[in-house]
């Protein structure tokens, strides 16, 4: 997914891609790490192991897409894998630093698995309300990989975020065996809190974003947020990846001031997984007034970037290639490679429209000028 922020004087683009391995820690470590050795961070990691949820900003009584991420690290497999999505309060963590359980809304239709690449009948086990999703994959050779994906929606009450976590149970050959140095007993890993895998809630009054996964098949649904003086709108198509149970997306702004060669705006952002039809959403962003000189056709939009996303470091938003309606290929140095002004007009009140056209990818963007 991409999450793009704008800022009403450039755009910012903030990763929150799934190889967010350096925010993960293991449980249940076992003799044998040949299938998930740990990384070299702080905490150390399970490498195997990836969570993801979007849109990462959700409005009440929504859905979110959930996906965990096995891979098999090494040339053995991993007899009998278990793959379980692991719901929780990250405010509230238990002493081995695991969000405690809470509940939320599973469409128990919408589970899929994945096994390299390919979608595969596995025996999962969910209610439809519920405070984790068991799924028995089955065998994983060596350098092959399993993805659990699920659509559900945080219950009221059930706080400001949710976390999922991914648990992978498993065999590994020699260690788990009878007699092995873990004595018939398997592997266990599990992810923690990271922004990757934490889902904020908004109330159901906030009107500063609209974040949202929805299943349809034909012409385009829209997201939106702002306040008065920004705003922020995404008219976007399905998404095109065959397993996603739903297209996530959330767009709006974030009330805070960025400031870039002097000028100030405030932040928008857009999350957007892979898209279908044409491959790019329809964003509208007003400003009212036009930051800097109060020329729109002057102003210029940045994009965050790697690997902070904090606009310490920025691309230009460019106009789009008149023939592809994309950014121009191969971007120009300093310039974005998935979003694009398409047009530019002026409002009332001083105030200014940009329309660009954004393709979604696996990182989330933010945008400011």
């Amino acid at each position: 997914m991409r999450r793009h922020v704008l800022r009403s004087l450039g755009l910012v683009c903030v990763g929150v891609g799934l190889s967010a391995g350096a925010l993960l820690v293991g449980m249940g470590e076992a003799a044998g790490n040949a299938i998930c050795p740990p990384t070299n961070t702080v905490p150390v990691a399970p490498s195997c192991l990836t969570a993801f949820v979007s849109p990462h900003t959700l409005s009440a009584g929504k859905a979110a897409v959930a996906i965990g991420r096995f891979d098999n690290k090494s040339s053995s497999t991993a007899s009998h894998l278990n793959l379980r999505l692991l719901f929780g309060d990250p405010k509230n963590l238990d002493l081995s630093g695991q969000p405690t359980p809470v509940n939320v809304s599973v469409d128990t239709s919408k589970i899929t698995v994945v096994v390299n690449g390919a979608k595969v009948s596995a025996t999962c086990v969910a209610l439809a309300t519920t405070t984790n999703i068991s799924c028995d994959v089955g065998n994983i050779a060596g350098g092959g990989y399993a993805k659990i994906l699920a659509s559900f929606a945080p219950l009221s009450g059930a706080g400001s975020q949710v976390a999922v976590n991914v648990r992978a149970t498993y065999g590994e050959s020699g260690n788990d065996n009878p007699g092995g140095p873990n004595g018939s007993v398997n592997d266990q890993k599990t992810t923690l809190v990271s922004d990757a895998n934490t889902v904020s809630l908004l109330a159901g009054t906030d009107t500063t974003a609209t974040g949202q996964c929805t299943t349809f098949t034909t012409g385009t649904q829209n997201v939106s947020g702002g306040d008065a003086t920004t705003t922020l709108k995404a008219d976007y198509p399905a998404t095109s990846d065959p397993f996603l149970p739903c297209t996530p997306v959330v767009a709006g702004v974030i009330q805070q001031t960025v400031v870039i060669n002097g000028i100030a705006g405030k932040i928008a952002f857009l999350e957007l997984p892979l898209l279908s039809g044409p491959g790019y959403a329809t964003v509208t962003h007003d400003l009212t007034p036009v930051p800097g000189s109060g020329n729109i056709n002057k102003l210029v939009l940045n994009e965050a970037v790697a690997p902070l996303f904090d606009f310490s470091s920025v691309v230009v938003v460019p106009p789009c290639d008149p023939t592809t309606q994309l950014a121009p290929s191969p971007a120009k140095p300093g310039f974005s490679t998935d979003s694009c002004v398409f047009s530019r007009s002026s409002l009332p009140k001083g105030g200014g429209r940009l329309v660009l056209h954004v393709v979604g990818t696996f990182l989330d963007p933010r945008y400011t000028p």
